[in-house]
């Protein structure tokens, strides 16, 4: 998958929106038509990584961290969808606490990574 053409397929899918409803009044299929798009191709782009996760999952030995970055993942995923459907709604400053309180949530998620990773680091720099 291919981020510059999902970004510029969006701006000029937002172009055509806008002037189709300022012409006719009606351009709400447009961004329906790009979503739709763009989660097939998502699907299809996850299926590499979904079999990648299961054969390492498989060796038992990474599953806390698997499970760790699955959550961090359904989180950030979520925040974003309903950040989207605040700004959507015209409600700017609820979306941006959504986003802030969706970036603490994933740090808290990750602290026993990262005490984790402090441990380890401290007994390299200890020997």
């Amino acid at each position: 998958m291919n981020i510059y053409a999902v970004c510029g397929t969006a701006v000029l899918a937002c172009a055509a929106s806008v002037i189709i409803k300022k012409l006719n009044g009606s351009g709400d299929a447009i961004p329906v038509v790009f979503i739709v798009a763009v989660s097939a191709a998502l699907t299809a782009a996850a299926v590499p990584v979904i079999d990648f996760v299961r054969s390492l999952d498989a060796s038992q030995e990474y599953e806390k961290y698997f499970s760790i970055m699955l959550k961090g993942l359904g989180i950030g995923f979520l925040g974003n969808t309903a950040a989207v459907l605040c700004r959507d709604s015209g409600e700017n400053g609820m979306a941006t606490t959504v986003d802030t309180a969706t970036k603490v949530s994933i740090v808290v998620l990750c602290l026993p990574v990262i005490s984790e990773v402090i441990g380890i680091a401290k007994t390299f720099l200890t020997s």
